[in-house]
């Protein structure tokens, strides 16, 4: 079944980046979408990008629940969230996601520059901008596959500690994309073909997980923060590039 749909070649290139997608997502809690996406982009459709990314990105939530116990806190992350997965779900298709990607990407990736440098701009109603973190995230999850960077600036930007936010983003992640793969079913986005890809590189997923923990346990929190935010640079600097070449 798997290969009516795909060649030995991509099988094969799509196992290679989803173990590195999936070492980057354990140690930072984010990034699997953003080093998958744009090497499956050259051998597939935006949209079938799209559900194949939120796919295997369910793999690694599920291992993350079973190795790790997840922070379930600050429900106005994920009440934005809904929101954004609900308009972003109803939007699929309609909304030029070439001029979403690139304003959002360009507005992230300045936004991680500045923290690296150092500068941060600490909110003093923290919730609100939790819930328009969860929106934006919601949001950018349907479509373009991007939503951890929106969550782990945010966070940062207040002040918690690496290894918290780490945390945190895997398990916000974890509901997100449960959230994206049902509003992606049910709007008809998710086909046999996505699920049989999905089900060939779950081995690559699982052993770049187990890796990726390994790593993790050998940085410092200040190190982890600086590698959190280079991913959350490195997935909006992708995010640009992607959207303005499609």
């Amino acid at each position: 079944m798997l290969f009516e749909y795909y060649s030995c070649w991509e099988v094969l290139v799509a196992l290679a980046v989803a173990f590195f997608a999936s070492v980057a997502r354990a140690v930072s809690g984010f990034g699997h979408a953003a080093i998958l996406a744009p090497v499956l982009s050259y051998f597939l459709h935006p949209k079938d990008v799209v559900a194949i990314s939120n796919l295997t990105k369910f793999a690694v939530d599920v291992s993350f629940i079973v190795v790790e116990k997840p922070v379930l806190e600050k429900g106005e992350t994920y009440a934005g969230s809904l929101v954004g997965v609900t308009i972003g779900a109803l939007i699929f298709g309609i909304i030029s996601q070439k001029a979403l990607g690139v304003t959002v990407g360009v507005c992230i990736l300045a936004l991680a520059l500045l923290f690296l440098r150092g500068l941060k701009f600490k909110v003093r109603r923290e919730s609100l901008l939790l819930a328009f973190a969860g929106f934006t995230s919601g949001l950018m999850g349907i479509l373009t596959s991007v939503s951890g960077p929106q969550i782990a600036l945010a966070l940062t930007n207040q002040g918690y500690p690496a290894y918290y936010v780490r945390k945190y983003v895997m398990t916000y992640m974890t509901v997100a994309d449960a959230m994206v793969v049902s509003g992606l079913a049910f709007t008809g986005q998710i086909g046999t073909g996505h699920i049989a890809l999905s089900v060939a590189i779950l081995p690559a997923i699982l052993l770049g997980y187990w890796t990726g923990r390994r790593a993790l346990k050998r940085l410092r929190p200040e190190a982890l923060e600086r590698l959190i935010l280079a991913v959350v640079a490195l997935s909006s600097l992708i995010l640009v590039i992607k959207s303005i070449l499609a």
